[in-house]
């Protein structure tokens, strides 16, 4: 699908991941602590976010662009 994601851990919230798709940045968040049915969020990170995302967040960028 070309879908990449990596978990983000200093977000503060529970399931926290960036993906990547169709080019863009994601942040998808699950309701981890919720009762079912858990509701989800998404929201696109623009360019100008991403990098202290990333840094924030300990991750690989390198793992996107592969």
């Amino acid at each position: 699908m070309g879908i990449k994601a990596q978990a983000c851990g200093n977000l503060g919230y529970h399931g926290e991941t960036l993906v990547q798709a169709d080019g863009n940045f994601y942040i998808v968040v699950t309701g981890y602590n919720e009762p079912k049915p858990r509701h989800y969020m998404v929201y696109e990170v623009y360019k100008d976010n991403i990098d202290k995302l990333i840094n924030d967040n300990n991750i690989w960028i390198g793992y996107f662009i592969l």
